[in-house]
């Protein structure tokens, strides 16, 4: 698969797909330091939360039907490109809320801000888990008219 292109003036471009792994790779490797995680966490989460996601709004369905949805490229894909844009959300947060170093107040005056501490470091864990939580995406009006679209494509086809 070809991610670089050039157009007609010889610059390489990169395509969409390599841009959104590009983006997914760099939010994985800032979340990773932020929530003190190895990659495999942050894996192990997200695929637990797919998990209880399919099998809550799926309750009740066969394990043929969980099955296709659950490897269906379209549903990974929903559901890679929703983490994404709230990793996006997540990480301006968590950065505001973890700053420490020299800042400029509403006076004009250069202060210091201090590290966080503790407790403010496990908001951003909570803050982390709620944003990315299966079960509370399964009753996020927006997100599910999202997932039954993917639904009617994935038997569509």
């Amino acid at each position: 698969m070809k991610t670089l292109t050039e157009n007609h003036k010889g610059v390489k471009r990169v395509s969409l797909i390599e841009q959104t792994r590009i983006l997914n790779s760099s939010q994985i490797n800032e979340i990773c330091d932020i929530l003190e995680w190895t990659e495999i966490q942050y894996c192990e989460h997200q695929f637990e939360q797919y998990e209880q996601f399919l099998k809550r709004v799926l309750h009740g369905n066969d394990e043929s039907f969980l099955s296709k949805v659950r490897h269906a490229p379209l549903m990974r894909g929903l559901w890679n490109n929703e983490w994404i844009q709230r990793n996006e959300e997540f990480i301006l947060i968590a950065r505001y809320q973890l700053f420490s170093g020299k800042e400029v107040d509403p006076s004009g005056e250069i202060i210091t801000v201090p590290p966080p501490d503790h407790a403010t470091f496990a908001k951003v864990y909570d803050d982390y888990h709620t944003l990315h939580n299966g079960n509370l995406l399964a009753v996020n009006h927006e997100f599910i008219v999202r997932f039954e679209h993917v639904l009617d494509l994935i038997f569509k086809l």
